[in-house]
C-alpha cells in the first residue's frame, strides 16, 4: 500500500492574497514617505528663508551700530532703501569715509549692499547681494527720533521662497544708532 504524503506548499490563491496584501502595505509606506519628504522640503525652504533674512538683518544692525551720519532721512520718513555714511581710520593713517546703500534689486529677488569709498579717486564699489533668489516682499527703513535727541531705525524685512513667495518670513527690529554723535550723550559717552 502506498501512502500519500500531504504537500506543504501554498496554493495559488494564498500566493495572490499575499501579493495583494504586500502591495497594499508597500503603497501605504510609499505614501507616508512621499508626504514626509514634501513636509521636509517645505520645512527646509522655511528654514532657508528665515536664515537668509536673519543674516541680512544682522548685517543691517551691524552697519547701523557703526553709522556716522543719517541726515539723508528725515524723522519718521520711511523708505525702501537707505544710505548710511561712515568714517573710519584708514590703513595709511588719517581718516577715510565711505557710504553703504541698501536697496532691493529690481527683480525683487534679493537686497544689494553697496559700499562706496567717498574720495576724489574713482573706485569700484563693493556690492554684495543678500537673500539672493528669495522674493523680497517688503523692505522698509523708518527713521525714529527718540526723546533726548537720539536717532534709531525701525527695520522691517519680509521675504518669501521662490517662485511665488508661498513660505513667508518676517523680521521687525528697532536699532539704536550707537555711533552717532547725537546719541553719545544718551549713552553716557
Amino acid at each position: 500500500m502506498t501512502s500519500m504524503k500531504k504537500a506543504n506548499a501554498f496554493t495559488l490563491i494564498e500566493i495572490c492574497i499575499g501579493v495583494v496584501l504586500g502591495a497594499l502595505i508597500l503603497s501605504g509606506v510609499f505614501r507616508l514617505l512621499t508626504s514626509s519628504l514634501r513636509v521636509s522640503a517645505k520645512g527646509s525652504a522655511t528654514l532657508s528663508n528665515a536664515q537668509a533674512t536673519a543674516i541680512l538683518m544682522a548685517q543691517i544692525v551691524n552697519d547701523l551700530h557703526g553709522v556716522w551720519e543719517v541726515s539723508q532721512m528725515l524723522p519718521d520718513q520711511e523708505a525702501n532703501s537707505i544710505k548710511l555714511d561712515f568714517v573710519e581710520e584708514s590703513e595709511i593713517g588719517g581718516v577715510s569715509s565711505f557710504s553703504i546703500i541698501y536697496d532691493v534689486l529690481p527683480s525683487r529677488l534679493g537686497v544689494s549692499r553697496t559700499r562706496r569709498i567717498t574720495s576724489s579717486v574713482a573706485t569700484n564699489p563693493e556690492i554684495h547681494t543678500f537673500c539672493k533668489g528669495f522674493q523680497i516682499l517688503d523692505c522698509k527703513f523708518r527713521r525714529i527720533d527718540v526723546s533726548g535727541g537720539g536717532i534709531g531705525f525701525f527695520i522691517k524685512l519680509k521675504t518669501g521662497t521662490p517662485p511665488n513667495g508661498t513660505e513667508e518670513f518676517e523680521i521687525k527690529r528697532f536699532v539704536f544708532c550707537r555711533n552717532l554723535a547725537s546719541n553719545s550723550t544718551l549713552l553716557g559717552w
